[in-house]
C-alpha cells in the first residue's frame, strides 16, 4: 500500500497527543526530516514546539531552513535561536524518520 509522506508523518505524530495538549510548549529533534514532512505535521499539530532537524544530508538543508525550522548538520547550526552547543539531551523528543534515523 503507497502513503503519501504527510500521511505517513501524521501516523507517527500521533502518539505525541496523548502525550503533549495542542498549546503545550517541548522541544523536538527530527533525525533525517528530509522533506519535512514530518517537523511541518508536528507545528501544525503543536503550534508552541520548538523544532529542530538534525539533517545529514545537505541537499535538504535550505529547504528546512526555508520551511523555519532550525536545523542542525554535524553540529553545526544553520537557523537557530538556540546556543551555539547543541546537546541532544536537550529535546523532550526525539524522532526518527525510519530508516535513516
Amino acid at each position: 500500500m503507497f502513503h503519501k509522506s504527510f500521511d505517513l508523518a501524521d501516523n507517527l505524530c500521533t502518539e505525541l497527543q496523548s502525550l503533549y495538549k495542542y498549546d503545550e510548549s517541548f522541544s523536538v529533534c527530527v533525525h533525517n526530516a528530509l522533506n519535512g514532512a514530518i517537523p511541518l505535521v508536528i507545528k501544525e499539530k503543536f503550534p508552541n514546539a520548538s523544532i529542530t532537524c538534525n539533517e545529514p544530508f545537505p541537499y535538504f538543508i535550505n529547504h528546512l531552513v526555508g520551511l523555519g525550522f532550525n536545523v542542525i548538520n554535524k553540529n553545526k547550526l544553520y537557523k537557530t535561536h538556540m546556543n551555539k552547543e547543541v546537546h541532544m539531551s536537550k529535546f523532550s523528543i526525539h524522532i526518527g524518520n525510519p530508516p535513516y534515523q
